[in-house]
């Protein structure tokens, strides 16, 4: 069950993260690619939150999130600071 819901969680932030670069792309690029593009991204976004199924990938926000947290206890351990 535990599993479950982190799957389910890591999805979301999944989808979220494709919206957030979406908005990003819409807002850098609104007068400069067709409006055919940002449906086609929109449409991306929405089967990504809709199909329940992770890809694993190398380039992932958490990898980076792992990466990030294993800096941090490791600079915590060294600093004194203990991790939560």
């Amino acid at each position: 069950m535990v599993a479950m819901v982190a799957t389910i969680l890591k999805m979301s932030l999944s989808g979220s993260a494709l919206i957030l670069a979406v908005v990003i792309v819409r807002v850098l690029a609104i007068h400069k690619l067709p409006k055919k593009t940002f449906n086609i991204l929109w449409g991306i976004a929405l089967c990504r939150l809709m199909i329940p199924f992770f890809v694993p990938s190398r380039f992932s926000v958490f990898n980076a999130a792992g990466i990030i947290e294993d800096f941090l206890l490791k600079a915590g351990s060294a600093g004194g600071m203990r991790p939560l």
